[in-house]
């Protein structure tokens, strides 16, 4: 399983995400910032909420990617 070590609050942060959580199809690389760090309610599933600008709209976004389902993540401190 993997955590939630090496992420922090506040650090810029890269990652790879499949589309609407479970088709093989990734989104291009999000850049964001990391705001919030946790874990499902029996301590497993950890996640991480960053926000980040859509590349569409131009738009901040938030989301809450699963940890599990992370393709390359980079964190910069």
């Amino acid at each position: 399983m993997k955590n939630l070590n090496g992420f922090a609050v506040g650090a810029g942060f890269q990652v790879q995400y499949p589309r609407r959580g479970n088709t093989n199809i990734l989104w291009n690389r999000l850049n964001g910032q990391i705001l919030q760090l946790g874990t499902g309610r029996d301590g497993n599933r950890p996640w991480v909420r960053i926000k980040y600008r859509c590349h569409k709209t131009g738009q901040n976004r938030v989301a809450r990617l699963s940890i599990a389902k992370m393709v390359n993540p980079v964190v910069f401190s």
